[in-house]
């Protein structure tokens, strides 16, 4: 995206709605004049010094944590109460619409797609973590995808730097990498079974079962290494929860990067400039089943 190099204000998008958004601030979607780019902005008020310490963070962590798997930073401008963060729009929704789509799928294209979102993820959060980094809100609807289907993880309203020492507020206990490692756990589970693998009939209920280890049976149509991914990373002792790379070094995952070679290039530059060709290159990888 090309910047303007007049300063940014709401007069500089059109065409502006709001999308609902579960976490703190509110999200539009607009286009920004003059070339009318589709871009997200997510407003945080900026009042309080508590406020500001909050999204200087945000926005800090964000542009440190710049990568083809994570959500493009672009621009940020501020009003009297309010701060603007500007970023990548991604059109393709997030994870959590994604899992209702492959639970209508095949098994075949399922974990064909599975696959390939988990190795994106983990390379997103390989990157995260290289940079000291850990994210504290890994979930479905934080990992979207653009319109070529690549994933992008969002929203780093939570995410701190490991130096900072923070704690989780509900348990007490240090906030590491392992951290995301059970959540991205949480994540596979229920994009390869298309349920939370420790869901109750409240969030309550929910968490009791995290505790007490009551976890669903993984069906036997989950992957035997999957379901090994997803036991490890979810291990109540962190220390013996694999890391983004050593989740990455699992053979499926190795098959991932010889086929699709994200890791060198990325996909966006695999892909012809045309938005046609683009597409059908996508549909080409979604029927390539090789398992």
């Amino acid at each position: 995206m090309r910047r303007s190099d007049l300063k940014l204000t709401m007069d500089s998008f059109d065409n502006i709605r709001e999308i609902p958004h579960g976490s703190f601030g509110r999200i539009l979607i607009a286009n920004q004049k003059p070339e009318y780019n589709t871009v997200a902005i997510k407003v945080l008020p900026y009042n309080t010094d508590k406020d500001k310490r909050v999204a200087d963070q945000e926005i800090q962590l964000l542009k440190a944590a710049q990568s083809r798997f994570i959500v493009r930073f672009y621009d940020q401008f501020t009003d009297p109460i309010n701060i603007y963060i500007v970023f990548e729009y991604c059109r393709g929704g997030n994870l959590c619409l994604q899992i209702q789509v492959l639970n209508i799928m095949d098994q075949k294209t399922k974990i064909f797609l599975g696959r390939w979102y988990t190795f994106m993820m983990l390379s997103g959060l390989k990157h995260l973590h290289s940079l000291g980094i850990v994210h504290r809100d890994l979930k479905p609807e934080n990992i979207l995808f653009d319109q070529y289907g690549n994933v992008k993880i969002a929203d780093f309203g939570l995410a701190l730097k490991m130096a900072s020492r923070s704690y989780a507020p509900a348990v007490g206990t240090k906030m590491t990498t392992k951290s995301d490692i059970f959540s991205f756990g949480l994540i596979l589970a229920e994009m390869f079974t298309c349920e939370h693998p420790f869901a109750g009939r409240t969030h309550e209920e929910t968490v009791s079962n995290i505790k007490n280890r009551r976890m669903k049976p993984l069906p036997a149509s989950v992957p035997d290494e999957i379901k090994t991914m997803i036991l490890s990373s979810l291990n109540m002792d962190e220390t013996r929860r694999p890391s983004a790379d050593e989740l990455l070094s699992y053979p499926i995952m190795r098959e991932e990067a010889e086929q699709y070679p994200l890791s060198q290039q990325g996909i966006q530059q695999m892909i012809v400039e045309d938005s046609l060709k683009a597409k059908l290159f996508v549909l080409k990888l979604h029927q390539r089943h090789h398992f």
